[in-house]
């Protein structure tokens, strides 16, 4: 198999500004294998786009041989006459390929890389900052993709004239920006309005180019759009947030427990009571209707007040899950101040678990005055308990 790399002795060997066919003389062991590999292998012919003309010859060094030079698989790299015809090479404005440049020799995998190569890469490292906070990159069309008000689209397009503007240590800086963990999602939100506000009002295919040259404006006015979104999130700021969403969320816990308060106190008057006028029982007299009555009152007025305990245990429970919901929008907005909200919320989830536990104990109560009742009723209710046991 032949790659890139296994081209550059005879790559290195060419004039510039020559034409398809060159005469090559093969004067090391390096183009004689890759000669040798090209004239064996028409693969490999196909895929470097080079072609030995002289088939008479034995390969060996100190030959001369005639070669066709086209240009070989784009998967396979570049051969270019100069950077600027690279450039004009599908994708390459987005994405570096190998690639051979003619007129200097230069192999994108060498050592000190042109001047105009080293603003190419800073340029991509651009591309690729924009790519993160961008909706996505349409790599067909070579453009980024915005959505502010509608569509909104930066073709990759630039000339190496256009990459020498490149300021890096404003590049730096904004790259810098987009990695920062804090506030992250709202940084990349006021990068992507800025790189859009200051290219909106540049003819389509010109923004990308502009963009390059004004990269200290654009970290200019990010800057002071995140000193403003920065300001509204002090720490006195999420202090009073929290307080807020802590008042709300007990005024809430307090109303869960106050709709079933008054049912509450009634549980034990109206057990009471209604024990009270329990009396023996020997047959299906009228004090056996009474006590059935009475009996069966107690259950239904139980089974009631279950039911609204289930209905504020549901409410709770979806103030807890409020409470974890609110946790995590806190988390984000406030993250370099976590003290403004830890205290808070660990304050309002004992709360809750008190909330919890105190519905729980409702319960339990229920279950004793139904177990109390029936225990009242069965023994003095002869009839009933002599069915049963």
């Amino acid at each position: 198999m032949i790659n890139f790399e296994s081209l550059l002795p005879i790559y290195r060997k060419l004039p510039p500004n020559e034409g398809q066919e060159i005469d090559l003389l093969i004067e090391n062991s390096q183009i004689l294998d890759a000669t040798i590999l090209l004239k064996s292998n028409e693969n490999a012919q196909y895929d470097s786009g080079i072609a030995v003309l002289s088939n008479n010859l034995d390969l060996q060094i100190g030959v001369t041989i005639r070669l066709r030079i086209d240009q070989p698989k784009a998967s396979l790299g570049y051969l270019a006459n100069d950077f600027a015809d690279y450039l004009k090479r599908r994708k390459s404005k987005i994405k570096e390929r190998e690639f051979f440049l003619k007129d200097c020799k230069y192999y994108s995998g060498d050592k000190n890389p042109p001047l105009a190569v080293i603003y190419y890469r800073s340029t991509l490292s651009l591309v690729r900052l924009l790519t993160n906070i961008c909706h996505y990159l349409d790599k067909d069309a070579e453009s980024l993709i915005f959505y502010k008000d509608g569509k909104f689209e930066i073709p990759v397009d630039y000339t190496i004239e256009g990459i020498e503007k490149i300021c890096l240590d404003s590049l730096d800086k904004l790259e810098e920006i987009a990695r920062d963990k804090i506030h992250h999602t709202q940084k990349i939100e006021l990068l992507a309005r800025t790189v859009v506000d200051i290219a909106s009002a540049i003819p389509e295919q010109d923004r990308f180019s502009h963009l390059i040259g004004k990269l200290p404006e654009v970290l200019a006015k990010f800057q002071i759009a995140y000193n403003l979104f920065s300001a509204d999130f002090t720490y006195e700021k999420a202090r009073d947030e929290i307080h807020k969403f802590k008042l709300d969320i007990i005024g809430r816990l307090h109303k869960a427990i106050s709709d079933i308060q008054t049912q509450l106190l009634g549980i034990p008057i109206a057990t009471f009571i209604a024990l009270t006028q329990i009396k023996p029982s020997n047959s299906l007299d009228h004090q056996f209707a009474t006590n059935t009555v009475i009996f069966f009152g107690i259950l239904v007025f139980c089974a009631l007040l279950a039911g609204l305990v289930l209905n504020q245990w549901l409410t709770v429970s979806s103030i807890e899950s409020e409470i974890k919901r609110q946790n995590k929008i806190f988390k984000d907005r406030f993250s370099s101040t976590p003290e403004a909200y830890e205290d808070a919320f660990t304050e309002i989830c004992r709360r809750v678990g008190f909330q919890f536990l105190a519905l729980v104990l409702i319960l339990i109560l229920i279950a004793l005055v139904i177990i109390v009742s029936a225990i009242f009723y069965l023994n003095y209710t002869k009839p009933v308990f002599e069915v049963f046991f």
